[in-house]
């Protein structure tokens, strides 16, 4: 019987003074904090009432069952799209293995994003963000949905 060599795994990845910070906060935050929970960012959205909230920001692997390989929380008025980087850490650590490509909403559409993707031969399936529909190589014109990859 032939020995198997065993693959040596990255560590978890925790968030650390080298990652990213989640990014500024509102102009509202840094005046109004809850009594009761002074975590919480407060938020006001379209469709969405005035008052403080979390983000559960979640990466899942690329298989059918779709299990949580990165989590982070965050107050509600941090931007999606800083948290890009730290949740591949995460998803690389947790699993083992590297990310072929990244699906994502709009909200992780940046060009900063698009970029670091690219440089790191990862397939960015991101819808440009809404500011971003005119952005030279990354307008939302090169961005074609492949009926036969559903991707």
């Amino acid at each position: 019987m032939a020995s198997r060599r065993a693959r040596a795994r990255p560590s978890l990845h925790v968030a650390g003074p080298e990652d990213v910070p989640n990014g500024d906060q509102g102009p509202v935050n840094a005046l109004v904090t809850s009594r009761t929970d002074p975590d919480a960012g407060l938020v006001k959205r379209e469709g969405v009432p005035y008052a403080f909230y979390y983000k559960a920001h979640v990466g899942v692997d690329g298989g059918r069952a779709r299990l949580i390989t990165a989590l982070d929380v965050t107050p509600g008025e941090v931007a999606d799209e800083h948290l890009l980087d730290r949740l591949l850490k995460e998803h690389r650590g947790t699993t083992g293995r590297t990310v072929a490509e990244v699906v994502a909403d709009t909200k992780y559409g940046t060009y900063a994003n698009y970029v670091a993707l690219e440089q790191q031969g990862i397939r960015a399936s991101i819808p440009p963000h809404s500011t971003m529909s005119d952005r030279g190589d990354y307008s939302a014109d090169r961005f074609v949905y492949e009926f036969a990859a559903d991707r």
